[in-house]
């Protein structure tokens, strides 16, 4: 009987053998890699703005806190500031709906015109008034003739 030769592990030996030659063969620097050229580029230096990226996980919060409190009362009607903005005393923040001030406006003036009316009117009763008094304290003081 014949005993069959397998080809494999003898193929496996050589590959192996000629690894570990190979390896051998090319100097090697301190940290154990094999030396190879990089290419380098250069270029002239250029400033320009990069964008600062932060990717972590976190909680922000302003550096003040602080109560707004109105004036007056009505519907806000425009908003001057965007979330997270920096503010300083006196900036605009909120613009009312100024049409009901001005319909209250309005009214007001109405309201005084009718008052300056009614006391141009009482003066000129009054002075009607001091009139027919004087003439009828007149009429009392004279003498009758009979």
């Amino acid at each position: 009987m014949r005993t069959k030769i397998t080809l494999r592990p003898l193929l496996v030996l050589i590959l192996a053998a000629t690894a570990l030659l190979d390896a051998c063969s090319r100097p090697r620097t301190e940290s154990g890699r094999k030396d190879t050229v990089v290419p380098v580029v250069v270029r002239e230096v250029v400033r320009k703005d990069m964008p600062v990226i932060v990717r972590a996980i976190g909680r922000v919060t302003s550096l003040a806190t602080v109560s707004v409190k109105p004036q007056v009362t009505g519907t806000i009607f425009e908003v001057h500031f965007i979330d997270g903005q920096s503010v300083k005393k006196g900036d605009l923040l909120v613009t009312i709906d100024k049409r009901p001030f001005e319909v209250a406006l309005e009214q007001a003036r109405a309201s005084q015109a009718e008052a300056k009316r009614r006391q141009t009117m009482l003066k000129i009763r009054l002075s009607a008034i001091c009139h027919w008094a004087k003439q009828a304290a007149l009429r009392k003081n004279r003498p009758r003739i009979m």
